[in-house]
Protein backbone atom coordinates (compact mmCIF):
# COMPACT_ATOMS: atom_id res chain seq x y z
CA UNK A 1 0.00 0.00 0.00
CA UNK A 2 1.54 3.41 -1.33
CA UNK A 3 0.46 6.24 0.63
CA UNK A 4 0.36 10.01 -1.11
CA UNK A 5 2.34 12.15 0.23
CA UNK A 6 -0.83 14.60 1.66
CA UNK A 7 -1.97 11.40 3.44
CA UNK A 8 1.59 10.56 4.71
CA UNK A 9 1.90 14.35 6.17
CA UNK A 10 -1.74 13.59 7.45
CA UNK A 11 -0.92 10.17 9.38
CA UNK A 12 2.55 11.08 11.61
CA UNK A 13 2.54 14.81 12.15
CA UNK A 14 -0.41 16.35 14.15
CA UNK A 15 -1.28 19.52 15.28
CA UNK A 16 0.92 19.57 18.43
CA UNK A 17 4.08 19.05 16.37
CA UNK A 18 3.32 21.93 14.34
CA UNK A 19 2.72 24.38 17.26
CA UNK A 20 5.95 22.92 18.51
CA UNK A 21 7.51 23.74 15.02
CA UNK A 22 6.56 27.36 15.04
CA UNK A 23 7.42 28.16 18.29
CA UNK A 24 10.86 26.81 17.62
CA UNK A 25 10.84 29.09 14.45
CA UNK A 26 9.59 31.90 16.23
CA UNK A 27 12.34 31.20 19.39
CA UNK A 28 15.15 31.20 16.58
CA UNK A 29 13.91 34.10 14.97
CA UNK A 30 14.13 35.88 18.65
CA UNK A 31 17.12 35.08 19.25
CA UNK A 32 18.96 36.02 15.83
CA UNK A 33 16.98 39.46 16.64
CA UNK A 34 18.42 39.70 20.09
CA UNK A 35 21.79 38.75 19.87
CA UNK A 36 23.51 39.04 16.50
CA UNK A 37 25.24 42.38 16.96
CA UNK A 38 27.34 44.30 14.26
CA UNK A 39 30.93 44.63 15.27
CA UNK A 40 32.24 48.12 16.93
CA UNK A 41 34.05 50.33 14.03
CA UNK A 42 37.98 49.65 14.84
CA UNK A 43 40.21 52.11 15.83
CA UNK A 44 43.81 51.26 15.64
CA UNK A 45 45.47 48.97 13.44
CA UNK A 46 48.21 46.32 14.70
CA UNK A 47 50.62 44.49 12.09
CA UNK A 48 52.09 41.85 13.00
CA UNK A 49 55.26 40.13 10.86
CA UNK A 50 56.16 36.55 11.74
CA UNK A 51 53.51 36.89 14.31
CA UNK A 52 55.49 39.76 16.80
CA UNK A 53 54.36 43.10 16.57
CA UNK A 54 55.73 45.74 14.25
CA UNK A 55 53.89 48.62 14.38
CA UNK A 56 50.07 50.50 16.14
CA UNK A 57 48.71 52.76 13.79
CA UNK A 58 45.17 54.95 14.10
CA UNK A 59 42.83 54.34 11.52
CA UNK A 60 41.64 57.83 11.66
CA UNK A 61 44.52 59.49 9.43
CA UNK A 62 44.51 58.70 5.95
CA UNK A 63 48.20 56.74 5.05
CA UNK A 64 50.27 54.49 3.23
CA UNK A 65 52.93 52.67 4.16
CA UNK A 66 55.01 49.54 3.35
CA UNK A 67 55.71 46.91 5.50
CA UNK A 68 59.07 44.18 4.98
CA UNK A 69 57.49 40.42 5.31
CA UNK A 70 59.96 37.06 4.43
CA UNK A 71 58.72 37.60 0.91
CA UNK A 72 59.11 40.92 0.20
CA UNK A 73 57.48 44.39 0.98
CA UNK A 74 53.48 44.53 1.17
CA UNK A 75 51.70 47.69 0.79
CA UNK A 76 49.14 48.59 2.94
CA UNK A 77 46.52 51.99 3.19
CA UNK A 78 44.77 53.53 5.63
CA UNK A 79 41.72 55.05 4.37
CA UNK A 80 38.45 56.77 6.16
CA UNK A 81 38.63 54.32 8.76
CA UNK A 82 39.22 51.30 6.55
CA UNK A 83 42.50 49.23 6.09
CA UNK A 84 43.53 47.18 3.38
CA UNK A 85 46.91 45.41 1.30
CA UNK A 86 47.40 47.91 -1.90
CA UNK A 87 49.94 45.51 -3.31
CA UNK A 88 52.28 42.02 -1.73
CA UNK A 89 54.81 39.90 -3.55
CA UNK A 90 52.50 36.99 -2.77
CA UNK A 91 51.44 34.78 -5.83
CA UNK A 92 48.09 34.62 -5.43
CA UNK A 93 47.05 37.98 -4.37
CA UNK A 94 44.01 36.89 -1.64
CA UNK A 95 45.20 39.30 0.27
CA UNK A 96 44.92 41.94 -1.87
CA UNK A 97 41.97 40.95 -3.51
CA UNK A 98 39.80 40.83 -0.01
CA UNK A 99 39.53 44.66 -0.14
CA UNK A 100 38.65 46.93 2.77
CA UNK A 101 38.80 45.61 6.42
CA UNK A 102 36.93 48.59 9.38
CA UNK A 103 35.45 46.17 12.25
CA UNK A 104 36.70 45.83 15.46
CA UNK A 105 38.19 42.19 15.74
CA UNK A 106 38.43 41.37 12.15
CA UNK A 107 41.81 39.97 10.22
CA UNK A 108 43.74 40.15 7.36
CA UNK A 109 46.57 38.69 6.38
CA UNK A 110 48.87 37.54 4.13
CA UNK A 111 50.02 34.19 4.89
CA UNK A 112 53.04 33.65 2.40
CA UNK A 113 54.37 36.63 3.68
CA UNK A 114 53.80 36.20 6.95
CA UNK A 115 52.25 39.19 7.91
CA UNK A 116 48.93 40.44 9.54
CA UNK A 117 46.65 43.08 10.00
CA UNK A 118 44.35 43.14 13.66
CA UNK A 119 41.76 45.65 13.69
CA UNK A 120 41.24 46.85 17.25
CA UNK A 121 38.98 48.86 18.71
CA UNK A 122 35.15 49.19 20.57
CA UNK A 123 33.72 45.71 20.99
CA UNK A 124 30.38 44.92 20.24
CA UNK A 125 27.60 44.81 22.73
CA UNK A 126 27.13 41.02 23.09
CA UNK A 127 30.80 39.20 22.63
CA UNK A 128 29.57 36.09 21.04
CA UNK A 129 31.37 34.99 18.34
CA UNK A 130 29.54 31.69 17.86
CA UNK A 131 27.17 29.44 19.38
CA UNK A 132 27.17 25.62 18.92
CA UNK A 133 24.37 23.09 19.39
Amino acid sequence: MVLSRKRWFVRFLKWPDLVMAATAVMALGVLYVSLWQPAGQAAELQVLVDNEPLLSAPLSHNQTFSVEGTLGTSELEIRDGKVRFVSSPCRNQVCVHHGWASHSGELLACLPNRIALVLEGEAAVNDIDAVNF
